[in-house]
């Protein structure tokens, strides 16, 4: 499906020069800034960090804690997020590439021209979250959670959202092509949405939940 020019992502914009700092000097830092990093942080606090312009590759961030931060132009490739709160952390042409975030919490974030590839997130939580071009692509996002979260010009293509729920979101020029649709609650928050004639049946089936229809085949006289 062709994208218009408004759903087009802005990439992340990195340094062309970056430092390599080991993880000791990293924890004394409030902001992260041009920098490539290859670390463990599991458990650790960091709350309120900003990270600018880095890639980060292979890191573990299992169980920690990422909220209220800040992250512009950063690249995360195959680092391990499992658990980890983002909650209210903001995030500005940023990229997750291969990466482990099943329960990641991302609870009343706010997510800009953000790009999920290959990530396995089932479980997550984007619940009041506010997002504008979040593009996930070949993802398992089975059983996560956007209650009353807004999607904006976003896709969630060719990835598994098998008993996600969509109730109270809003979403505008979704597109959701390709995707496994089974199971879904709140279809109705995809009123409008883009899909392949592959899902209409499982979406049919959704909506038809959603609505309360009861399907009698014996009803009684």
């Amino acid at each position: 499906m062709a994208l218009d020019r408004a759903s087009e992502l802005e990439r992340p914009r990195l340094a062309a020069q970056r430092d390599a700092l080991d993880d000791a000097e990293l924890l004394k830092l409030p902001t992260w800034a041009d920098l490539d990093v290859t670390a463990e942080f599991v458990g650790v606090d960091l709350a309120q960090l900003e990270v600018q312009r880095s890639r980060l590759v292979d890191c573990r961030f299992t169980g920690a804690q990422l909220h209220h931060c800040t992250l512009t132009d950063v690249v995360f490739e195959r680092c391990e997020f499992s658990g980890v709160s983002f909650e209210e952390t903001r995030f500005t042409r940023v990229e997750f590439r291969d990466c482990r975030m099943s329960g990641a919490q991302f609870g009343l974030a706010r997510l800009k021209d953000v790009a999920f590839n290959g990530c396995k997130l089932d479980g997550a939580g984007f619940r009041m979250a506010r997002a504008e071009r979040l593009h996930a692509d070949d993802c398992v996002l089975r059983a996560a959670d956007f209650y009353s979260a807004e999607l904006v010009r976003s896709r969630l293509t060719r990835c598994d959202l098998t008993d996600v729920d969509f109730s109270s979101a809003k979403t505008i020029a979704l597109a959701i092509n390709g995707s496994t649709l089974d199971a879904i609650r709140g279809a109705a928050s995809l009123a409008g949405a883009h899909i392949d004639a592959t899902q209409l049946v499982p979406l049919g089936l959704a909506m038809v939940a959603a609505l309360g229809v009861h399907i009698d085949n014996e009803p009684d006289d």
